[in-house]
C-alpha cells in the first residue's frame, strides 16, 4: 500500500531536494519559458506548468497561458493543485475530464482554474526525489495520446537536466554553462522531435507534417546546429543554417559534397568518432560528447554532440559551440599550473631553508652531548678498569675481590642509568614504573637538598591530605625533582625559597596539556627567583637552550623533565615572569588508575626435574662468557654460538635445546632472523632476545613474526634476572625439551 499523500509531501529528503535547486520563488527564467513554450507549442496545449510542489503549496517556475490573477501570484496552495498527485505516485497522471475523474472532481482547480484536461509528468532529481511536475492543461476535455505523454516526459527530463546543471555554474564558466544548459534542453527536445518524425511517418500525413513544422521551429534556433549524415559515405546531406555559419560553409558547398565526416573531423579525433559511431549502430543513440571540428577555413571549433539513428542508415546530429567555455577552461589550467609552481617553489625554498637549521643545530647538539656522555662514561670506565685490575692483583683475597665486584657492578649499573636518562630526554627510553607514595619522597628529597642547595635557601613541602600515590619511575623522578630544585637555586642569587608541592590536579578544563581523561596528581617546583622575560620563556624547553655561563650548564634538564612526563603518561607546563619567580608544574596519573603488578620473589627460581639446556648465541666474546658463567652457576647447561650459522648448526644437528637466548644485533645474522630460522625447526621454541636498543626499535622488529614465545629483556641485564627469566619461561605450559 503506498504512503499517504501528506507523508509523501512532507518527506524532509524530499522537501531538502527540493530547497536545494534554490528555484522557489526566483524570478522567471527564459530557459524554462523557453521550454514551457516548446511543450506548449508541440502539444497545442492551452496551458503548460512547470509547477514545484512544496509542503503546502504549488509554485510555477513558468507558466504560459495561466489566466489571472494566477499568472501574476505564480503560484496556488496544494487545495488547487493536481501536480501534488504526480508527486505522491511518482508517475505520470493522464485525465480527459477531471470533472468525472473521482480523486479530482471536488478539487478547487477546476472551479478557479477551470482545469478540464490535465496531463502531467513527475519532475525527479537524478536521486528520485520528486520536486514536482511539468503538467498541460486544457478548459475542455481532451484526450492525450501516447505520444503526448512521452514528450512530455522527455521535456522533463530536459527540465532537470537544466536544473541540475545551474547548480555545477560558477565563476567564469557560469555564462556558456548557462548557454550550453539550454542548448542542451533543446537538443534533447529536438532528438525526441526527430524519432517522432520518423516514427510518425508511417502513420497518418497529417501526423507527418506536424512532426515536421514543430522539427522546422527546431530548426530556426540560431544557436544550435542540426546536421543530417549519410552513415555508409560519410556524407553530409543536409544541414541547417547555425551549423554551416559555425563551419564557414555555405549551402553550395553541401550541395556539391564537400562537407564529409572525413574533412571535418582531426585525425586525432577519428578513433573517439568511430566509438560513438559504433554505439549508435548498437543503441540508435549518439553522445552527448565533446569533439573538435575542422572549419573550413582550417580553424578548429569545439562542439557538443549529440544523436539518434533515423534509420536506413541516416543519422541526425546535433550540436552546441562550446569554443568559449574550452578557452575559458585552459586559462583556468595554466592558473592553476602556474600557482603550483610558484607553491612548490616557496615550499622547497622553506624545506631548505629549514633542513640547513637543522643541520646546524643538530651539529651543535651533537657536540655538546658528546661532551657530557663521553666525560660520564669514562669515569664509569675508569671504575670497571681499576676494579678489575685490582681483582686481578688479589685474586687471593676473597674480601677485596667482592669489594671490587661490587664497585664494577655500580658503574654499570650507572652506566645503565645514564643510558635511561638520555633516552627519557629523546621520550625513548624504558621506564620502571611503580606506585609511589608522594608525601614521603618530597620530605626526604629535602632532607637531602637542605644539605646540598645551600644554607641561604629555605625549603617548603606541600602535599595535600589524602593524596593518592602516582605510578612512576621513582628513580627518574627524583632525578627530574633534583634538576628542577637545583635550577631553581641557581635562578636565586643568594638567598630564596624553593617550594615543593602536590595536589590533585584532574585532567578536565586542560586541554592545552593533552592529557588523556583521568585523576592527575600536579608536583610544582616554586621558586622566588627573578624570573624570566617572555622571549626566555618560549626557548626554556628547548634542548640545549640555557641561560648560564659556558660550562655552568647544559640546557637538558627541561626538556629531560618533560620527556619523562610525557613518557609517564603525564605533562609538564613552566610559568615564570619577571620578578614573578618560576613555577615547573608536572602532571602524573594516579597509581590507583594502574592495576600494580604481582611482583616476583627476590631469590631467582631454580629449575625443577631435569637441567635444562640453554643455546646461548652473542657475538662479543666477553659478555658471551659472563652470561654463560651465570647461567651456569644457576644450575643450566648452556652451548654456546657466537653467531646465528653456528647455531643453526647445533639445532640441525640435533642438539638439545629446552630455551634460545640471543643477542638482537650481530653480523651477518640478527638475532630476529636467527629465532624465525630455529621455530621453522622447532615449532613453539621459547626465546628471549637480548638488546642493546633503545625505545621501540626492537619491539618493533620484532613484530608479530614469531611463531613460539619470545621474550625481550634489555643490557644491561645481571645474571640473576636472565637466569629467572630463563626459569619463567620453562615453567610455562607446553615448554620442555626439544631436539
Amino acid at each position: 500500500m503506498p504512503p499517504p499523500l501528506a507523508e509523501v509531501l512532507r518527506d524532509p529528503a524530499r522537501i531538502a531536494a527540493l530547497r536545494e535547486t534554490g528555484l522557489l520563488d526566483s524570478p522567471s527564467d527564459s530557459a524554462f519559458d523557453r521550454l514551457a513554450d516548446l511543450a506548449q507549442r508541440v502539444l497545442g496545449a492551452s496551458v503548460i506548468l512547470v509547477s514545484l510542489v512544496d509542503v503546502d503549496r504549488q509554485y510555477f517556475k513558468s507558466c504560459p497561458g495561466l489566466p489571472e490573477p494566477w499568472a501574476s501570484r505564480r503560484q496556488t496552495p496544494l487545495s488547487h493543485s493536481f501536480c501534488q498527485y504526480v508527486v505522491a505516485s511518482g508517475e505520470p497522471l493522464v485525465v480527459e475530464d477531471a470533472r468525472q475523474h473521482p480523486a479530482l472532481r471536488n478539487n478547487l482547480a477546476v472551479r478557479d482554474l477551470n482545469v478540464i484536461a490535465y496531463l502531467g509528468v513527475p519532475l525527479r532529481t537524478p536521486d528520485g526525489h520528486r520536486i514536482g511536475s511539468l503538467c498541460a492543461i486544457e478548459a475542455k476535455p481532451k484526450a492525450w495520446t501516447p505520444n503526448d505523454v512521452a514528450i512530455m516526459g522527455d521535456l522533463a527530463e530536459s527540465i532537470m537536466h537544466e536544473i541540475a546543471v545551474r547548480r555545477l555554474m560558477n565563476g567564469a564558466l557560469r555564462q556558456s554553462e548557462s548557454e550550453l544548459r539550454r542548448s542542451n534542453a533543446e537538443l534533447r527536445n529536438a532528438m525526441t522531435e526527430a524519432q517522432s518524425a520518423r516514427r510518425q511517418a508511417e502513420q497518418a500525413a497529417t501526423a507527418l507534417r506536424e512532426s515536421k513544422a514543430r522539427l522546422e521551429k527546431v530548426l530556426e534556433v540560431e544557436t544550435l546546429g542540426v546536421m543530417f549524415w549519410d552513415m555508409a559515405s560519410g556524407r553530409l546531406t543536409d544541414a541547417n543554417d547555425a551549423f554551416l555559419t559555425m563551419m564557414g560553409y555555405s549551402r553550395d558547398d553541401l550541395a556539391r559534397g564537400d562537407m564529409t565526416w572525413s574533412n571535418l573531423t582531426p585525425p586525432e579525433f577519428h578513433q573517439a568518432s568511430l566509438t560513438e559511431l559504433g554505439a549508435l549502430q548498437e543503441t540508435g543513440r549518439l553522445g552527448p560528447y565533446e569533439k573538435e571540428y575542422v572549419r573550413k577555413d582550417g580553424a578548429r571549433q569545439w562542439l557538443v554532440i549529440a544523436g539518434s539513428s533515423l534509420g536506413d542508415g541516416v543519422c541526425v546530429e546535433f550540436c552546441v559551440d562550446i569554443s568559449g567555455r574550452k578557452q575559458v577552461e585552459a586559462a583556468l589550467l595554466s592558473l592553476n599550473v602556474t600557482l603550483e609552481q610558484r607553491i612548490r617553489a616557496a615550499v622547497k625554498e622553506r624545506e631548505t631553508a629549514l633542513t640547513r637549521l637543522a643541520q646546524a643545530q643538530k651539529l651543535t647538539a651533537l657536540g655538546e652531548l658528546a661532551g657530557g656522555v663521553a666525560h660520564d662514561f669514562n669515569n664509569i670506565a675508569q671504575a670497571i678498569m681499576g676494579g678489575a685490575s685490582m681483582i686481578g692483583r688479589h685474586a687471593d683475597n676473597a674480601t677485596r675481590v667482592r669489594h671490587f665486584a661490587e664497585m664494577i657492578a655500580e658503574a654499570g649499573a650507572r652506566a645503565g642509568s645514564i643510558t635511561r636518562r638520555l633516552l627519557s630526554f629523546a621520550r625513548c627510553g624504558d621506564l620502571r614504573p611503580e606506585v609511589v607514595a608522594l608525601a614521603p619522597l618530597l620530605e626526604g628529597l629535602r632532607d637531602l637538598l637542605v644539605q646540598t642547595l645551600g644554607a641561604n635557601l629555605t625549603l617548603h613541602v606541600a602535599v595535600a591530605a589524602d593524596l593518592p600515590p602516582v605510578f612512576v619511575d621513582k628513580g627518574q623522578l627524583e632525578t627530574v625533582l633534583v634538576n628542577l630544585a637545583t635550577n631553581a637555586r641557581d635562578a636565586m642569587a643568594a638567598t630564596g625559597a624553593i617550594t615543593f608541592a602536590a595536589d590533585r590536579a584532574p585532567a578536565q578544563g586542560r586541554d592545552d596539556l593533552g592529557l588523556a581523561a583521568g585523576d592527575y596528581v600536579a608536583i610544582t617546583v616554586a621558586d622566588t627567583g627573578a624570573g624570566m622575560d617572555a622571549a626566555t620563556l618560549d626557548r626554556a624547553l628547548e634542548p640545549f637552550f640555557t641561560t648560564k655561563a659556558p660550562g655552568k650548564g647544559t640546557g637538558l634538564g627541561l626538556p629531560m623533565a618533560r620527556g619523562f612526563a610525557e613518557q609517564s603518561g603525564g605533562a609538564l607546563q613552566v610559568r615564570s615572569a619577571m620578578g614573578a619567580g618560576t613555577t615547573v608544574s608536572i602532571w602524573l596519573p594516579v597509581g590507583e588508575r594502574v592495576r600494580a603488578a604481582a611482583s616476583r620473589a627476590a631469590a631467582p627460581a631454580k629449575p625443577r626435574g631435569a637441567t635444562p639446556r640453554v643455546l646461548l648465541v652473542e657475538d662479543e666474546d666477553a659478555v658471551r662468557e659472563v652470561l654463560k658463567c651465570e647461567l651456569e652457576d644457576a644450575g643450566f647447561q648452556v652451548a654456546e654460538a657466537s653467531g646465528g650459522a653456528m647455531a643453526l648448526a647445533a639445532i640441525d644437528a640435533g642438539e638439545q635445546v629446552d630455551v634460545l637466548v640471543s643477542d638482537l644485533s650481530m653480523p651477518e645474522m640478527d638475532g630476529m632472523t636467527l629465532i624465525r630460522a630455529a621455530q621453522e625447526r622447532r615449532k613453539r621454541l621459547p626465546t628471549i632476545l637480548l638488546t642493546g636498543y633503545v625505545g621501540d626499535a626492537a619491539a618493533l622488529a620484532i613484530g608479530s613474526q614469531a611463531q613460539g614465545s619470545i621474550c625481550l629483556l634489555r643490557k644491561p641485564i645481571a645474571g640473576s634476572a636472565l637466569a629467572d627469566r630463563v626459569a619463567t619461561i620453562l615453567e610455562q605450559p607446553g615448554a620442555g625439551p626439544t631436539g
